[in-house]
């Protein structure tokens, strides 16, 4: 007979200090700069594929009304965290559009340019009130945003016959996820209402100096016992 001498040998777990120090890559958080991302820690109340379910009517409503959604949020944000407004969030600080405008100039804002004064909504909410994005959220964010530059690309060469099918679609995934972020942003707006003390110190720290300005002269619309 042969004898036959089997050794096992057991798995052992990495030492503590190494595992303590591995960490994922930072990638941004749409539209926050990757410096921003890598300071935010809070969670969103509800995941942005998980809004159709669970906040139905919001959805709808930022979906068939979209203008007038993005106006009402941004209204709602501003009254909270009680900073004037600047068109676009300041996310654009060209001349006077990073400077305090009145609220007047709110309404061409959300007519002229929908999505980034959707964008600036979702921006306010992450950068005040400390809010990150899962990996779900920036892919379903960068997968609208490249389908419709593919699109626009693919129009502008001109010597591409496309089918109607792929505008519409196009358009279809655009306003959905734009759904779901104003209902997103929304639950977020609702839960902060009233509770909002200031952003951050070390999101502060991060933020371009015109955003530090911005925030130096809020007043918190805070909840009175």
């Amino acid at each position: 007979t042969w004898g036959l001498k089997v050794s096992r040998v057991e798995a052992t777990a990495p030492p503590a200090s190494l595992r303590s120090n591995t960490r994922l890559p930072v990638t941004a958080d749409m539209p926050a700069p990757k410096k921003v991302s890598a300071a935010l820690t809070g969670e969103w109340q509800v995941e942005l594929f998980e809004t159709p379910c669970k906040h139905p009517a919001l959805c709808c409503f930022g979906t068939c009304c979209f203008h007038c959604s993005a106006f009402q949020q941004r209204k709602r944000i501003l009254n909270v965290i009680g900073e004037p407004y600047v068109p676009c969030g300041g996310l654009c600080p060209c001349g006077p559009c990073g400077q305090p405008q009145s609220d007047c100039w709110l309404f061409p804002e959300v007519c002229c340019c929908p999505h980034p004064a959707l964008a600036a909504n979702r921006f306010y909410v992450q950068s005040r009130f400390d809010r990150r994005n899962t990996g779900c959220d920036n892919c379903l964010l960068s997968s609208a945003c490249l389908c419709s530059c593919f699109l626009c690309l693919l129009q502008c060469l001109g010597d591409c016959d496309l089918p109607d099918n792929c505008d519409c679609a196009t358009d279809c995934l655009t306003v959905s996820v734009s759904g779901c972020m104003y209902a997103q942003q929304e639950v977020e707006v609702n839960f902060m209402d009233g509770h909002y003390s200031g952003v951050n110190a070390t999101i502060h720290e991060v933020l371009a100096p015109a955003q530090q300005k911005m925030i130096a002269g809020s007043q918190p619309l805070l909840q009175t016992s």
